[in-house]
Formats: C-alpha cells, structure tokens, sequence
C-alpha cells in the first residue's frame, strides 16, 4: 500500500481514538470554525467525517492517476 494512504489511514485511526476516550462531547467550550462559526467538540467530530472523507477521495484520485496504463 501506498506509505499517503497508510498515513492516512493512521491520522483516522486516531481520531476515532481521541474521541473514543472522550466522555463528553456536547461541550460548553466553543471554537471558531472559518465558514461553519461557533462548535461545540461534537460539531468538530461530525465534520471531521466529511473532512477526512474528502482526503480519502483526493488521495484515492492520486493514485488512479499514478497507475500506469
């Protein structure tokens, strides 16, 4: 496998680490995000699905793109 798509792969897995020793994830504590505004840690978490899922799809097109035909 591609060293990109482990890493990748790894970044993901400890995301669902971090999160998954968090009791707590409806927070009183707000941070900024640029287009979204104010979220609490489980808005960051549900957007982080998306975010993570659209680098799978960019790195997925790299490598289609690297293959030789």
């Amino acid at each position: 496998m591609i060293r990109e798509l482990v890493d990748y792969e790894s970044s993901c897995d400890d995301l669902l680490s971090s999160i998954g020793s968090t009791t707590e994830l409806r927070t009183v504590a707000r941070y900024a995000h640029p287009w979204f505004g104010e979220m609490n840690a489980r808005e960051w978490y549900a957007l982080s699905g998306v975010h993570m899922g659209i680098h799978r799809v960019q790195i997925q097109r790299i490598i289609k793109g690297l293959v030789v035909k």
